[in-house]
């Protein structure tokens, strides 16, 4: 018996000398079921899709192509909430403070996301090109069917109740030649 307590007495110090390591790197440990390596406390951000420098009036109506960097970004900061975003590339004004407190939300819940929703549809509703600056409103359909969000131990959390289509206004400023999205908000509608 004393042989068996004392092969846990050490199996559990070498679990905790593991642990240090893994936290002295800052690095945390490594997601179950994962290959990945533990990254390095000085974090890389992970680069969203460049923002779109595309005409609002030239895309005939599909804003697909000016709201898909700013869909990509919030998925990928809940995809991997510990390799933080440059949300700036993507968003501004209240749109970029809501990434950010939606981010740091995610990660202080030990929250993440598996898949990302689909873009079913974008209809740029406005434009004022004459603005300055320059905005455009963007109607999106986005379908959460294939996107889960996992709790810390892997469980599922997403409510059954839950929308599998939503619609969101996307209000957006030109920047630099980029379009930034600045606002987002949800109709009153709840389903696309």
């Amino acid at each position: 018996m004393k042989r068996w307590l004392w092969v846990a007495a050490v199996a559990v110090v070498a679990a905790v000398g593991v642990g240090i390591v893994f936290w002295s790197q800052g690095s945390g440990w490594p997601q179950a079921g994962s290959s990945e390596r533990p990254t390095p406390s000085a974090s890389p951000t992970s680069p969203p899709t460049p923002a779109s420098s595309a005409s609002p009036a030239a895309v005939e109506g599909d804003g697909s192509d000016l709201i898909r960097p700013f869909i990509s970004a919030e998925s990928s900061s809940r995809e991997k909430p510990q390799i933080p975003v440059k949300f700036e590339d993507v968003a501004t004004g209240s749109a970029l403070q809501d990434l950010q407190v939606n981010a740091q939300q995610f990660a202080a819940d030990g929250l993440t996301q598996v898949g990302a929703p689909t873009v079913v549809s974008a209809t740029v509703v406005s434009l004022d090109e004459s603005a300055d600056p320059p905005t455009a409103t963007v109607e999106v359909c986005l379908d959460y069917t294939d996107v889960d969000v996992v709790g810390a131990g892997g469980e599922s959390v997403k409510s059954d109740a839950a929308k599998q289509r939503v619609p969101t206004l996307l209000t957006l400023v030109q920047d630099d030649g980029r379009w930034l999205v600045s606002a987002r908000s949800f109709p009153a509608e709840t389903t696309c």
